[in-house]
């Protein structure tokens, strides 16, 4: 039994693993050389997406699980990648659950900062100035969240803390969810974003999401609204956010991810001084790892016993 890791783990995990799979073989391939050498006769492989080729799956003719270390999982769900997997029967599990809380807190920070005025404030302190702007609340403002999963539920209960009115968006609306005044379907989208104040998007990037928000949806919300992107770029038409932005359509932004990323320098986005820009980092936090061996463990148990896997993606939805 072969473990790829391309993921670089302390060496003190290692004793974790080989107590679940005594006599596995662990191998670590942190760089495209060495994991393009030890992919092909491995049967696990560990990988957080920034550390991997797609492209070397193909490569992988033994293998028989993909345990992502994150919680997207859309570089293996392309069609190409996604039709391979099918095709040999391999498993792709994420880390989903492991972000909640910490993604939470970075977006209620954004929220905060945008409601408050707070990056305005601390321009003005590097710049030696005493000036009142206009700042606002959060009680009774209302937050839409756009995909309730274990990450835009998380959002809400923080949301609730600061007596927010919230209403989210999902594909089953037949399911009651907690913090929630009232669930839309992805048909009412536009009525949701008519009635935010602040628009939370938390959806996996999928062929039905991609670019689900654009010139429609940004034309129809409060020109005092404020969005928040932390699910990924390409969930959004980012010309038309930068358009939008430009021209008051929507009052200001909080952004985490980006179509490309590293965001070019030549963006426009970073010379609006009504956006708030992090780089890819709303899931990150000190004891991450600690968090997703547990998940890794587990899994690696129902995978010994042939037991179904936390966090398995469905093919057929694409997460």
């Amino acid at each position: 039994m072969k473990i790829l890791l391309a993921q670089d783990l302390k060496d003190s995990y290692y004793q974790s693993i080989y107590e679940v799979w005594p006599g596995c073989r662990i191998v670590k391939a942190l760089d495209f050389v060495s994991q393009k050498r030890e992919i092909g006769n491995s049967q696990v492989l560990a990988v957080f997406s920034g550390n991997f080729k797609v492209d070397l799956l193909y490569e992988a003719k033994k293998l028989k699980w993909i345990q992502s270390w994150s919680a997207g999982v859309d570089q293996f769900t392309e069609p190409e990648s996604l039709k391979y997997l099918i095709d040999n029967n391999i498993k792709l599990t994420t880390m989903s659950g492991v972000h909640g809380n910490i993604i939470a807190e970075h977006v209620m920070g954004l929220v905060i900062s945008l409601s408050r005025k707070l990056y305005k404030f601390y321009w003005q302190q590097k710049n030696q100035q005493w000036q009142w702007i206009k700042v606002d609340q959060l009680e009774d403002r209302v937050m839409a969240i756009i995909g309730l999963g274990s990450i835009g539920q998380e959002i809400a209960a923080r949301a609730r803390a600061f007596k927010m009115k919230i209403i989210g968006v999902k594909r089953d609306t037949g399911t009651r969810i907690p913090n929630i005044d009232h669930l839309y379907s992805h048909d009412e989208l536009l009525t949701v974003l008519k009635e935010a104040d602040y628009v939370v998007v938390a959806v996996p990037l999928t062929d039905e999401t991609h670019q689900m928000i654009g010139e429609d949806e940004f034309r129809v919300m409060k020109n005092s609204a404020c969005f928040i992107n932390i699910s990924r770029g390409q969930v959004v038409d980012e010309e038309m956010l930068i358009r939008a932005l430009e021209e008051g359509h929507i009052a200001g932004a909080g952004l985490d991810v980006f179509t490309e990323e590293p965001l070019p320098p030549d963006s426009p986005l970073y010379k609006l001084d009504n956006v708030l820009i992090t780089p890819h980092i709303a899931g990150v936090f000190p004891a991450y790892d600690q968090k997703a061996i547990k998940i890794f463990l587990e899994n690696l148990k129902r995978f010994k016993s042939g037991s179904p896997l936390l966090n398995l993606v469905d093919y057929n939805r694409g997460y």
